[in-house]
């Protein structure tokens, strides 16, 4: 005897078979994208003995995307480069929960900040904010799960809270340099290869830079960690209309690990951290002309608190460090092919909270088709006080094929 329900959830799954959702289920969508930079700078203090880091194939984007059924999709990012291959993103969506409830559970981009759920491809500009870099190592990404609730609010309001295995972020940018952090310097002693945020030894083997540090400083990964070292995350996000043409996406955000790093010194002694942070955004889309006429410029503020370990003779001591710092954008569409723009940033360094860190830019954008563009980028960027800036021009072309998709990005 068939039920009601029964017959009703057949009707509806029978029916994903033949819409747009279920021509996915046997056939999922499937798309790549390539990012190639090459650059020149003036990192040895003239342009008449400029370098260059040459070209680099930052990274090669398979991207696949469908249905697992009328209640979840799956996503799964895979990023290629000439070191290797690594798994960016590979997260079901449950999309569909009672009371206004969705939930992303497996690895993905963490929603703490707008620059954060970004691919470097999908930015307006070339490179990562170097605010991101500095304080969480650069995009963050989480192992674990993502509950987020829409508010039956009148305007849009989205609350999220999550829960990940453990602290991971990678980034696929360096800036030339005038000389090598003594990190830089053993790496190369040891025959490894700089990759973003980690090195490569001569077999493949990532190798991250707390294993290049001295063995006897505090850690990040351990075996069989303690529950409560599974880092939080929370975000609060909305958008507001101001007339016709004018909008903004707000949202606050922050990520708290209460044993970020363990101690190799004191038995039992753990290290916590946080970053938190807060983002606006206005965008000028007039009705008549959005296609290919648009404006959106922002700011985006992070801070982060981190416990330290320091030696003062035989003495174990704890160090309490806190850094913030803001990146701004201008980004102008003036019509179907070109775009450009400028950005900024000043923040502290990790180092020290009297050490600034300058970093300016201007960019623009070629589109030559809708799935390919060029972008020439000019850069200042000030890490240290005491030597002077680098000045840097980089070439960027991105071209894609098929399916790509990230999220509600805009």
């Amino acid at each position: 005897m068939i039920t009601k329900k029964a017959l009703l959830i057949g009707t509806v799954f029978a029916s994903t078979l033949v819409g747009g959702t279920g021509e996915s289920l046997f056939n999922p969508s499937i798309g790549f994208t390539g990012d190639i930079v090459t650059d020149i700078s003036d990192v040895n203090g003239q342009w008449r003995e400029a370098t260059s880091e040459g070209i680099a194939v930052r990274s090669g984007e398979l991207i696949l995307g469908a249905a697992i059924d009328p209640y979840a999709e799956l996503t799964a990012n895979v990023n290629f480069t000439l070191d290797g291959v690594e798994l960016h993103e590979l997260y079901s969506h449950f999309h569909s929960l009672p009371a206004n409830l969705s939930l992303k559970a497996g690895w993905k981009l963490a929603q703490v900040g707008r620059w954060n759920q970004f691919h470097a491809h999908a930015m307006p500009f070339t490179a990562d904010p170097r605010l991101l870099i500095e304080y969480q190592g650069g995009h963050f990404s989480t192992l674990g799960t993502e509950l987020s609730w829409l508010a039956p609010t009148p305007f849009f309001l989205e609350l999220t809270a999550g829960v990940s295995e453990g602290w991971r972020a990678h980034t696929h940018d360096s800036d030339p340099s005038a000389f090598d952090s003594d990190l830089d310097q053993r790496a190369a002693e040891l025959g490894l290869t700089k990759h973003g945020s980690h090195w490569h030894g001569s077999n493949g083997e990532i190798v991250d830079a707390e294993e290049i540090q001295d063995p006897e400083e505090p850690i990040t990964t351990v075996k069989n960690k303690p529950i409560g070292s599974f880092p939080l995350l929370g975000r609060a996000k909305s958008s507001v209309q101001f007339g016709e043409n004018w909008s903004a996406d707000l949202g606050v955000s922050g990520i708290w690990r209460k044993d970020h790093r363990f101690s190799n010194r004191v038995e039992g002694k753990t290290y916590s951290k946080a970053v938190v942070g807060s983002d606006l955004t206005l965008f000028w889309h007039p009705l008549t002309a959005n296609k290919y006429r648009n404006l959106d410029l922002g700011a985006e503020w992070l801070g982060t608190y981190e416990e330290n370990e320091l030696l003062f003779g035989e003495t174990v001591l704890q160090e309490n460090r806190f850094r913030h710092g803001v990146f701004g954008h201008v980004h102008y569409r003036h019509n179907q092919r070109l775009h450009f723009g400028t950005y900024g940033e000043l923040f502290q360094a990790n180092e020290s909270d009297l050490w600034l860190k300058k970093r300016v830019g201007l960019f623009t954008t070629v589109e030559l088709t809708h799935y390919q563009y060029l972008r020439l980028e000019g850069s200042s960027y000030r890490e240290s006080p005491n030597i002077d800036p680098v000045h840097r021009l980089t070439l960027q072309y991105d071209m894609s094929i098929g399916f790509h998709s990230h999220g509600t990005q805009r």
